[in-house]
């Protein structure tokens, strides 16, 4: 199974995010495995870029402004995307939660995921020269689902 982008973090609290990896591993066979894509949140927490301008096209300007949450474990974003000739066609909130690499391993193992292993960091380059943000800096993390003892699931 695969969990790709930033497709992972989203969630408002950190226990639905172990809701979404806990129904991962009910979903694989023992000993199935799971290749998480997640952003490096050590890193996002010291070299985010505030604020961003970046031309998608010959119309379309996109302007990030980025936040650090007051806890640290949050980057908050505003995605304001102007058309040249139509002004904002796009307004959005979101914000992802920085993991630490520690607490990746705990909450994998906690639903019952062993072997984790980080392939250590990807770092991606635009070829426009555009603001990557929180896609720049990513790490898999590779993961076995744990063998079922009697019948019973680890995390049961």
């Amino acid at each position: 199974m695969v969990i790709l982008g930033n497709s992972f973090g989203y969630f408002e609290r950190a226990e639905e995010d172990a809701l979404l990896l806990q129904q991962a591993r009910l979903a694989l066979r023992e000993k199935g495995r799971l290749v998480l894509d997640l952003v490096d949140g050590d890193r996002l927490r010291t070299h985010f870029e505030p604020r961003s301008w970046e031309w998608i096209d010959d119309r379309l300007l996109v302007c990030r402004e980025r936040l650090l949450a007051a806890d640290g474990e949050r980057l908050i974003t505003r995605e304001i995307m102007l058309d040249v000739e139509d002004g904002v066609v796009a307004d959005r909130f979101y914000a992802e939660r920085l993991y630490h690499r520690v607490a990746v391993e705990r909450l994998l193992e906690s639903v019952g995921f062993t072997a984790i292993r980080f392939q250590g960091a990807i770092e991606l380059l635009s070829d426009r020269h555009g603001d990557l943000g929180m896609m720049a800096r990513r790490h898999l993390v590779l993961a076995c689902a744990a063998e079922v003892e009697d019948g019973v699931h680890p995390t049961q």
